[in-house]
């Protein structure tokens, strides 16, 4: 199984990977292979497989569409949620120009 995350190892996403990697490993019966700072957009092109998860912030989800042009993911339509794994604030703070 791929694990995506769109953070580093050090990240939120990657450390609450690696927490809860052993579980998943027991409970789903196979290894899991971890890929770091692939963002919400790694596997676009890749056809939906059953063996793909990705771990990611739901503001980085939900602002990426915004940020890239032309971006190929819709996340209200392309991404299946499985489960809600953590509740955290965020901040959005911007400069008027």
């Amino acid at each position: 199984m791929l694990f995506l995350t769109s953070h580093s190892a050090a990240g939120s996403s990657g450390v609450a990977a690696a927490i809860i990697a052993p579980r998943m490993e027991e409970y789903l019966g196979r290894s899991i292979e971890f890929k770091y700072n692939q963002g919400s957009s790694a596997a676009v092109d890749d056809p939906p497989d059953g063996n793909t998860m990705l771990m990611t912030t739901i503001g980085y989800t939900a602002l990426h569409p915004v940020w890239v042009p032309d971006y190929a993911l819709d996340p209200l339509t392309d991404l299946r949620p499985v489960t809600r794994f953590a509740a955290t604030p965020d901040v959005l703070i911007i400069r008027s120009g």
